[in-house]
């Protein structure tokens, strides 16, 4: 598991340009331009997704079963829900506000850079 903060905001190309000058470079990015994964050469990942007001969410990165790990959050407690995405399965925590994003194998609508 790997932390992977989201900026949401309404124009994708400006966020990911500057994380580009930062030293970030483009992995997985949706054909249509609403989402860009971006890692940085030291580890570390963030998201950029498209949205109309802007936001920073706290997500993370995991490579595994995201059903245990859903199970796992609701046996502490917490509201977790496994949400099939376009891009890939996710986590969805309640609150707080928490996304933890599978890995994606599938590339229907997106492609990988650099």
């Amino acid at each position: 598991m790997a932390v992977q903060p989201i900026l949401f905001q309404e124009d994708v190309a400006e966020a990911r340009g500057v994380l580009e000058a930062l030293g970030l470079r483009p992995d997985i990015v949706a054909d249509r331009g609403g989402w860009a994964e971006l890692h940085a050469a030291g580890g570390g990942s963030v998201g950029v997704h498209e949205a109309s007001e802007p936001a920073v969410g706290l997500g993370f990165l995991a490579d595994g079963d995201l059903d245990a790990l859903a199970a796992r959050l609701r046996d502490a407690g917490f509201e977790a829900s496994v949400v099939d995405e376009a891009y890939a399965r996710t986590v969805r925590v309640a609150e707080p506000d928490v996304w933890i994003n599978g890995v994606q194998t599938d590339l229907y609508g997106y492609h990988r850079e650099g």
